[in-house]
């Protein structure tokens, strides 16, 4: 009850500093160098798409105060991380590439290799198997 009046009978300059103080304790400051080590150290992980990794990198990017070089942060990032070496080759053979295209080309790329893959495999999804029933029960409602 003290806090409850105290609370309302502060300036709302006071209320201000207040509330600063307590975000500062409870919410501080990610230490910049840190947050940019943690972005430049993050690889594209064994199964993980090329989206799912510019995703996780726009995650990390958003706490490392990259200002106006945000986009090229992203695309360097995006280049030396992704784990294909043949995309590597292709995203640094781009000129004026931006992290939009990198992306877009990375994605284009995983589904390419993808189909190849199908293709030399047999295995389709797509396929229909022949399914057996007999054509008695399913005429008396046996399914």
């Amino acid at each position: 009850m003290v806090f409850y009046a105290t609370w309302f009978s502060l300036t709302s300059q006071r209320t201000k500093l207040v509330v600063t103080i307590l975000r500062d304790y409870y919410e501080p400051k990610p230490l910049v160098i840190a947050e940019r080590f943690r972005y430049r150290k993050c690889v594209q992980k064994s199964g993980q798409t090329a989206t799912e990794y510019a995703a996780e990198l726009r995650q990390l990017a958003a706490k490392c105060d990259f200002g106006d070089r945000l986009d090229e942060a992203l695309r360097d990032g995006f280049v030396s991380g992704v784990s294909s070496e043949a995309c590597q080759r292709k995203l640094l053979s781009e000129d004026r590439l931006t992290f939009a295209r990198a992306v877009e080309l990375a994605v284009n790329m995983e589904t390419a290799h993808r189909d190849a893959q199908q293709l030399r495999t047999g295995d389709d999804v797509t396929a229909v198997h022949k399914c057996k029933w007999c054509w008695p029960a399913a005429i008396q409602g046996n399914f």
